[in-house]
């Protein structure tokens, strides 16, 4: 854009600030400037769709053209202030060294000037307002405050500025400049057809013919031509009024509805990222979806370690409670085999997943949860019938678009949770065996002292290891004697009861806890387990390998001592004490 084209839109807008309209002889005195040749830019201007001009009335800007008389205002003004304030230029100098320094102005100078000025809001001259930023300065809230009411005023009313003929049916507005000679004025004020005269287009008509348009409850038909010359400022009807306030009244409480959708997922989600395992989220996620989605109901599914089937975690509203609705294949989920939403809207029409025995009678979907290209589970929703058909269409529409949002949130959740109990158990277990480690047997065992003290019971401890491990593995092989460590490992879990504990200590070395276990008890699992352990089968490549025998050490709390080490030291040396005595028994420790 030149330099010519800005300060005429600069004057313009200075000139329409004050006046409606910026008449040639005004524009001619302020940028001195013969009137002939200011007639002639403007009809340059008019054609570039900056302003709209009649000779015989004066200019107006546009919308763009306001834009950029605006802007211009806005440095001009920047650079007074920046050349009064900081540069100490006086008075008489700042005007006429702004005009030079404008037009080389850019956006990041700009922001830079605005910045270090503190974002003024009047020049030092002659106070005037300077006008509004339209740069993205970020968090500036005074950037916010600079426009004043006229300017807002004068902006809203010149961007508003359209052509009668592009009015539409049963719109109104306010005469605001007409293009024309004096013939062509007189003509239409005979018409009632003058500045500040209400219009409305009666009827849409196509183009190149006449506009029907109603003046003060009179009806006229305008040429199409002299329509192009007509431009007015929209109005709005009292029916315009009324429907706008109410699709205002609709968004509104969308927006309140949303923010209160928010709040809940944000609520949800924070109590799930404070969440240790998959069995804390079901009772969270079933307050915060009742919350979300009062008139729906629904189930969580989470795809098992194993990866062939779903079953629910959580169910609300009146969603069955059989067996079969509540554990299914992941074949049987439309919305899973497509790896997307599966929505129903007509149970007559859409596909129905084979995993509901039972099809809801009103619109559902089932949307998988997905967190880095693994499916983990699914999410069902189903409306409950609904005796308005366009209640029933805008909830499931805002349904589907609220449920993809908290389906994120619940992906990402039970992601960090699994990746957590993941990371969790490989701290604390073995790799091999999959039993609990050394670590954490040294944890429990200083849990279980404190626990037994309080109520005063024993802990029987088993040191378990297995006879002639070394030349097994010598003879075997080091990935038979990991198979047999393994299955050593699952005979120890299925022999043992529920509360009792089964560590690998190191090797081929075990620990069992056994917590509330008398001394004879203790005893007599031992023997037990001893004797079981012969008969454990164990295939390696398909080939049998060779029974095993284990020989034990017990150590008992608190009659072997209170401390961990003591009680170890015990179960070892009663361990040590059943190896050289032949192997394959079962050594009780010495009480002190």
């Amino acid at each position: 854009m030149s330099k010519n084209i800005e300060e005429y839109l600069k004057i313009i807008y200075s000139i329409t600030m004050n006046s409606g309209v910026a008449g040639t002889n005004e524009i001619s005195h302020c940028l001195k400037v013969a009137p002939a040749s200011v007639t002639e830019m403007l009809k340059k201007l008019d054609e570039k769709g900056y302003i709209k001009y009649s000779p015989y009335q004066g200019a107006v800007l546009t919308s763009i053209g306001l834009k950029v008389g605006e802007k211009m205002t806005r440095r001009h003004r920047l650079l007074e202030c920046f050349l009064y304030d900081i540069l100490k230029l006086s008075k008489e100098r700042v005007h006429a060294q702004a005009c030079e320094m404008e037009h080389t102005l850019n956006d990041e100078t700009e922001w830079a000037l605005c910045k270090m000025l503190k974002h003024p809001n009047k020049c030092p001259d002659d106070q005037k307002l300077i006008p509004p930023c339209d740069l993205n300065f970020g968090s500036c809230d005074e950037c916010q405050k600079w426009s004043g009411e006229n300017i807002e005023q004068v902006g809203k009313r010149q961007s508003s500025l359209v052509n009668i003929s592009v009015l539409k049916e049963c719109e109104a507005g306010q005469v605001t400049l007409i293009r024309g000679d004096n013939r062509l004025l007189r003509r239409l004020s005979d018409m009632g057809l003058v500045l500040g005269a209400s219009v409305e287009v009666t009827r849409i008509t196509p183009p190149k013919t006449p506009v029907e348009i109603a003046i003060r409850g009179s009806k006229m038909t305008l040429n199409r031509d002299i329509a192009l010359n007509i431009f007015v400022e929209r109005m709005m009807t009292e029916e315009k009024v009324r429907q706008d306030q109410e699709t205002l009244s609709v968004i509104n409480q969308r927006l309140e509805e949303r923010n209160r959708q928010y709040s809940i997922m944000s609520e949800m989600r924070e109590l799930l990222q404070s969440c240790s395992t998959i069995q804390e989220m079901p009772p969270i996620i079933t307050v915060s979806i009742t919350k979300l989605f009062p008139n729906a109901d629904g189930a969580l599914f989470l795809m098992n370690d194993s990866r062939t089937e779903l079953q629910s975690v959580a169910r609300w509203g009146d969603f069955p409670e059989e067996v079969d609705e509540n554990i299914f294949a992941p074949d049987a989920c439309w919305g899973l085999r497509r790896g997307r939403i599966h929505e129903v809207e007509d149970i007559n029409i859409g596909p129905i997943c084979p995993h509901l025995k039972h099809p809801p009678s009103a619109p559902h979907m089932c949307l998988p949860l997905i967190a880095k290209g693994d499916i983990l589970g699914l999410l069902h929703l189903s409306m409950k019938p609904s005796t308005s058909a366009e209640d029933r269409w805008n909830t499931i529409a805002d349904l589907k678009e609220t449920v993809v949002i908290f389906a994120e949130y619940l992906s990402l959740s039970i992601a960090n949770i699994k990746l957590w109990e993941r990371l969790t158990d490989q701290s604390i277990r073995d790799p091999l065996t999959g039993l609990f480690n050394r670590r954490y047997m040294s944890e429990t065992i200083q849990r279980e002292i404190l626990r037994a003290a309080k109520n005063q019971t024993k802990i029987g401890i088993i040191m378990a290891d297995i006879d002639y491990f070394k030349d097994f593995n010598d003879t075997h092989g080091h990935e038979a004697g990991d198979e047999l460590l393994i299955k050593l490992a699952g005979f120890f879990k299925f022999e043992i009861r529920g509360s009792d504990i089964t560590c690998r200590y190191g090797g081929e070395e075990f620990i069992l806890i056994l917590p509330g276990a008398s001394t004879e008890g203790t005893c007599k699992r031992a023997e037990h387990l001893r004797e079981e352990v012969k008969n454990l089968k164990v295939y390696f490549h398909g080939q049998p390998l060779p029974p095993i025998t284990l020989s034990m050490g017990i150590a008992m709390y608190p009659d072997h001592g209170t401390r961990l080490d003591d009680l170890i030291q015990v179960a070892d040396t009663a361990l040590y004490k059943a190896k050289e005595q032949g192997k394959d028994r079962v050594v009780s420790g010495l009480i002190p």
